[in-house]
C-alpha cells in the first residue's frame, strides 16, 4: 500500500515503549535489623561461631571474608565506618609506641640523625 491507497483513513502512531526492566531481586533481610533502632558499639553477650575460631587465624579470616560477601554495600559502608576509627591511631600513641623500644639516650640521639631535612 502506498500513501495514496490511504486517503480515507486516518493515520495511526503506535508509541515505541520500552521494554519493563525487570526489578532486582529482594534481599532476604534479618528480622531484627530495625533501621530506627540505634546499635550499641559492641555486646559481648551475643553468642558467635567467631569466637571459637580463636585458634585459626585463617579460619577467621575466611569466615569474615563470607560475611562481607554477602553485604549490601550499605551494609558494607557501615562496617567501613565502624571501623575506620578503630583503625586510626593518635600520632601521640605511635610516638609512645616506638620510644618504648628505645632503652637509653644515645639511641634516641642516634634516630634523631638519621635524617636531616
Amino acid at each position: 500500500m502506498s500513501d495514496k491507497d490511504c486517503v480515507g483513513y486516518p493515520a495511526t502512531f503506535m508509541p515505541i515503549v520500552s521494554p519493563p526492566t525487570p526489578a532486582p531481586s529482594p534481599r532476604p533481610s534479618l528480622p531484627y535489623s530495625d533501621v530506627s533502632t540505634p546499635l550499641s558499639p559492641y555486646d559481648p553477650s551475643i553468642p558467635s561461631e567467631f569466637s571459637t575460631l580463636i585458634t585459626s587465624p585463617a579460619l577467621r579470616k575466611q569466615y569474615l571474608v563470607s560475611i562481607l560477601h554477602e553485604c549490601s554495600p550499605a551494609e558494607l559502608r557501615f562496617i567501613s565506618q565502624t571501623i575506620t576509627p578503630m583503625l586510626k591511631r593518635d600520632v601521640a600513641e605511635l610516638a609512645l609506641h616506638i620510644l618504648a623500644y628505645v632503652d637509653d639516650p644515645r639511641t634516641l640521639a642516634r634516630a634523631s640523625q638519621v635524617c636531616r631535612r
